[in-house]
């Protein structure tokens, strides 16, 4: 196996990424702890904004992401 360890400057296009996994059963959302609603019931902007919130906290913040085929 061989994984993939990125950084980015979007949020969004990083969690538009994995969406589109847990849409086509690639993937799926294990937790969501600190969201205000329940895991089924969130949808892509609910979390975008919680993670957009998450990085305004840290100017210095990189997002990096991890990738495993």
């Amino acid at each position: 196996m061989v994984a993939r360890i990125n950084t980015s400057k979007s949020i969004s296009k990083v969690l538009n990424y994995n969406e589109q996994k847990v849409v086509n059963g690639k993937a799926e959302c294990i937790i969501a702890s600190g969201l205000i609603k329940d895991i089924d019931k969130l949808n892509f902007y609910d979390k975008l904004h919680h993670f957009g919130r998450l990085i305004s906290l840290n100017e210095s913040t990189t997002i990096n992401t991890f990738h495993s085929p």
